[in-house]
């Protein structure tokens, strides 16, 4: 007769109830410890090099899917993940526009 206790299999893998929360905070965390380590100023200006922009882009991807996979009925949780989205999505689109625009300065 088996006296122990029953195991659970199912592991825990988020802090809280709300993971789509949680994904969103970690991808603006990497979002503002990443792009900035990649940044070149050049003169008056600055750019993002390409590794910078890419992380940028998957930052914003990852935060824009769990902010749009989040449920409604908890309101708060998913206006907290889309105000946390927005600045990712910002930092994304400006790295963006500012490799672009010294690629096509470079260029010309």
């Amino acid at each position: 007769m088996n006296t122990s206790q029953p195991r659970s299999h199912a592991k825990r893998l988020f802090l809280t109830r709300y993971p789509h929360v949680e994904v969103t905070v970690f991808a603006l965390g990497v979002a503002l410890l990443l792009v900035p380590a990649f940044e070149v100023p050049v003169g008056a200006q600055s750019y993002v090099q390409l590794p910078g922009v890419l992380i940028s882009i998957l930052c914003a991807g990852l935060a824009s899917v769990s902010f749009l996979s989040c449920p409604r009925t908890p309101l708060w949780a998913k206006l907290v993940a889309l105000v946390l989205a927005l600045p990712t999505l910002y930092l994304a689109v400006d790295a963006v526009l500012r490799y672009a625009l010294y690629v096509l300065k470079v260029r010309i």
